[in-house]
């Protein structure tokens, strides 16, 4: 019984900081060549590693370091720059970890035809998250992360519409998270009902 409750305690305070995120006012920027406007790192990282607090697969064994690869293209400055705000935000996060288990983050360059699935592998990968691309096909990134398992992440709308899991995207002058449900079954994920209401959900 107390560790129910110590855990519905937990819960409910992950989803007061999830819900004083979203209700923050922000100040848009742009999606670096793209249609959409990007909500700020410092309301994006900390809302994505509580919402992958809720997913009831997200099961690794206690102290093992989760590894987020970041796909960006290095050839392409907006992509490499949204890349390099996401780790200069997670060096500054204060809780650098998802329930409990520390994060780290490994760059991951897809200029080049790179094998994705092997270098996903090589380094352990357990999240990706999508920076803005240019001229890349989603579908390489999607293949990789439904064999594999990997839940995929991203700040563009479109790319959750066009098959990635969960945004963090622009709701007027608040943040929103987005999920598709969809593809977030297809790469291993189960949301809590908790989550999924205050997300808007594509079924």
């Amino acid at each position: 019984m107390v560790t129910s409750q110590t855990q519905r305690y937990s819960l409910s305070g992950i989803l007061s900081f999830i819900l004083g995120l979203l209700l923050t006012m922000i100040s848009v920027v742009p999606a670096h060549g793209g249609n959409d406007q990007l909500v700020p790192m410092n309301v994006q990282v900390p809302l994505f590693l509580k919402i992958m607090t809720f997913d009831r697969h997200f099961s690794t064994a206690p102290g093992e370091v989760v590894v987020i690869g970041i796909i960006y293209q290095g050839n392409v400055r907006s992509s490499a720059n949204v890349k390099d705000e996401f780790l200069r935000e997670m060096a500054k996060v204060a809780t650098k970890d998802i329930g409990g288990r520390p994060v780290k983050c490994v760059p991951l360059d897809i200029s080049e035809p790179v094998a994705l699935a092997a270098l996903v592998q090589q380094e352990h990968v357990r999240l990706l998250y999508v920076t803005p691309l240019r001229s890349a096909s989603l579908q390489s990134i999607l293949a990789v992360s439904r064999q594999q398992q990997i839940p995929t992440l991203s700040a563009v709308s479109e790319y959750v519409e066009s098959g990635l899991s969960v945004g963090v995207l622009v709701n007027g002058p608040r943040a929103q998270i987005l999920i598709n449900l969809p593809a977030s079954r297809e790469e291993g994920i189960e949301f809590s009902s908790q989550l999924l209401k205050l997300a808007r959900v594509i079924q």
